[in-house]
């Protein structure tokens, strides 16, 4: 075989070779499918029923009924890691992080398919980038789904669904954690001062004064709010040790009141108890205020245990060694509620009850 010359239409010009390079086809397919029935790094149930979750895993968002039938709707599919998930309260949409831009900022998810108007049934979606979001974490849907709020620089923004009205809620820094009243008219959240203490301070959604709720200045995180009860839960150092406490937002009401829901901030600071002495990771209380869930270590085994806001038994829910993380309870039932296991499966557990002296944990599958 000859060799193939290139050579220039210029007088006295010397031909050279082409050289090429041929490479064989692979024998076998690079490309592979892999299924995953774990390794969730989040999850958010479907808040209007819960009857449908969405999850993320290797950084893309997908949707799945909570029944073991179906299959599993891929939401996005990005090179970027896409995260953060939060719905809509109607479970019409949902919003997420991403670096898509190369900067974590906030998207909008929403259903793109001619044949439905429901979201959970949408094949067809599509996605929005919001701007002037640079920068955000800790992203929220507010309960009445008017304010998506998120953390950046240190401080508390707050803008609608559409993306406009963008505006800082809590102008201080620096913010690190927070949640809403279930009426949405009032965020509680965890600041750090310069002695890198934090604080719990409650303030009202549409601006004025914050009150420091906890005043003990050592680290006051991970705050909860009950959907009833006007109560608060979080983890506190007090003085070496990281315990559950909880706030009642009222003071009992006199025999004959009549009953409110306003709250009472009059040394309001001295109506935090702990429920239970044992050091805990994280902690979620129910939605009725009555119980509150929370991870803890014991005899080198990291499970899930409740325990009434108010005090008594402590009754441990896992005993394989769960380790488990973003506890949510249920916003439709007091008695259960899910949680991400060190695996990554996504568990829900219902709690003991006079018939059934046992909790029961199972898995919400996925793949």
């Amino acid at each position: 075989a000859g060799d193939i010359m290139l050579v220039s239409t210029k007088p006295g010009s010397k031909p050279r070779k082409v050289m090429i390079q041929a490479y064989a086809d692979e024998k076998t397919n690079s490309k592979k499918k892999v299924s995953y029935t774990s390794s969730a790094t989040e999850f958010a149930m479907s808040p209007k029923d819960e009857k449908h979750f969405a999850f993320v895993v290797r950084g893309e968002i997908f949707l799945k009924g909570v029944s073991s039938s179906g299959s599993t709707t891929r939401l996005t599919n990005s090179p970027a890691n896409d995260h953060g998930i939060a719905w809509a309260p109607d479970s019409s949409k949902l919003f997420f992080l991403s670096d898509r831009s190369g900067h974590e900022e906030i998207y909008r998810l929403e259903g793109n398919d001619p044949r439905t108007k429901t979201f959970t049934s949408s094949k067809r979606f599509r996605v929005t980038r919001i701007p002037n979001t640079r920068g955000a974490s800790g992203m929220m849907v507010s309960p009445d789904g008017k304010i998506v709020s998120y953390l950046k620089d240190g401080k508390l923004w707050g803008m609608n669904p559409d993306g406009t009205n963008n505006r800082p809620l809590v102008n201080e820094a620096v913010i690190v954690d927070y949640d809403w009243s279930p009426d949405s008219k009032w965020l509680v959240y965890s600041r750090m001062d310069g002695s890198f203490a934090t604080e719990l301070y409650i303030v009202p959604t549409r601006g004025g004064k914050a009150v420091n709720v906890t005043r003990y200045s050592t680290s006051n995180v991970g705050v909860t709010w009950s959907k009833t009860g006007n109560k608060l839960a979080f983890r506190s150092q007090r003085p070496s040790t990281t315990n559950i406490y909880v706030l009642s937002l009222q003071k009992p009401a006199a025999k004959g009141a009549p009953s409110s829901s306003a709250i009472d901030f009059e040394r309001i600071h001295h109506r935090v108890k702990s429920p239970t002495s044992m050091t805990v990771g994280q902690c979620a209380i129910s939605r009725d205020g009555s119980k509150v869930a929370f991870s803890a270590t014991s005899a080198g085994k990291t499970e899930l245990w409740v325990v009434g806001s108010s005090g008594g038994t402590v009754t441990k829910l896992t005993s394989d060694n769960s380790k488990p993380s973003q506890i949510t309870w249920s916003k439709r039932s007091s008695s259960v509620l899910y949680f991400k296991n060190g695996s990554g499966q996504i568990k829900m557990c219902r709690l003991p009850s006079v018939l059934k002296k046992t909790s029961t944990v199972a898995t919400i599958p996925f793949k």
